[in-house]
């Protein structure tokens, strides 16, 4: 195999790993629920409301990255298909 298709490769495996860890943690964010955040700030928990906010973030940074590969993946494969029809 040339570099090339084993650094494709790699960032095939990185792109599917990463894709991976935000769908598990969209699942854990489905287990909470919204109100537990609220809750937790008015009883002054502050390291696990940080916590949560921190992770709310990080899943709303995860969903975006997502959209974005699947967006990118189906113009890959419309111009692909486009290249061989014409």
């Amino acid at each position: 195999m040339s570099l090339k298709s084993i650094i494709n490769l790699r960032q095939l495996k990185l792109s599917c790993l990463l894709s991976l860890f935000f769908i598990v943690i969209y699942i854990i964010k489905d287990a909470f629920n919204d109100n537990l955040l609220f809750t937790l700030i008015k009883l002054g928990k502050w390291n696990i409301s940080l916590s949560l906010i921190l992770l709310k973030l990080l899943i709303y940074i995860g969903e975006w990255y997502l959209f974005f590969r699947i967006l990118n993946w189906l113009f890959k494969l419309i111009k692909n298909f486009m290249e061989e029809k014409f």
